[in-house]
């Protein structure tokens, strides 16, 4: 059986998101690596070539194969900033009242992300 191409590398976290283009979404991605610090309390780890996660967990396919995918991950594409969220309930309340105490938030108008820090 081939080897999944999304797995974690070795890759540096902070050169892939420095390459990221337009220059709003390597804001984005940069903002959006200290809320999924923050709220998963893992490191990021490049996943494959274009993939930001944070902790794994074992994927089973309906085919009975199993993969370690990302708990959290995120990848900055040039047309918009895409999130992959396990399903878990925690860890979407987590994310919620990150955003809200945080102050993240998404334009409607736009799929970019904005992080306003608030006094902690």
């Amino acid at each position: 059986m081939a080897e999944p191409k999304t797995r974690p590398t070795d890759a540096s976290v902070d050169a892939f998101l420095d390459a990221a283009t337009p220059a709003q979404r390597r804001m984005d991605g940069f903002a959006l690596l200290e809320i999924m610090r923050e709220i998963t309390g893992e490191e990021p780890v490049m996943w494959g070539p274009s993939i930001v996660g944070f902790g794994s967990r074992p994927l089973v396919y309906a085919s009975g194969r199993e993969v370690d995918w990302p708990v959290a991950a995120f990848s900055p594409r040039k047309a918009s900033l895409v999130l992959y969220i396990d399903h878990d309930d925690e860890l979407l309340a987590r994310l919620a009242n990150t955003n809200s105490a945080r102050g993240a938030s998404t334009s409607p108008n736009s799929p970019t992300l904005t992080k306003r820090c608030s006094a902690s």
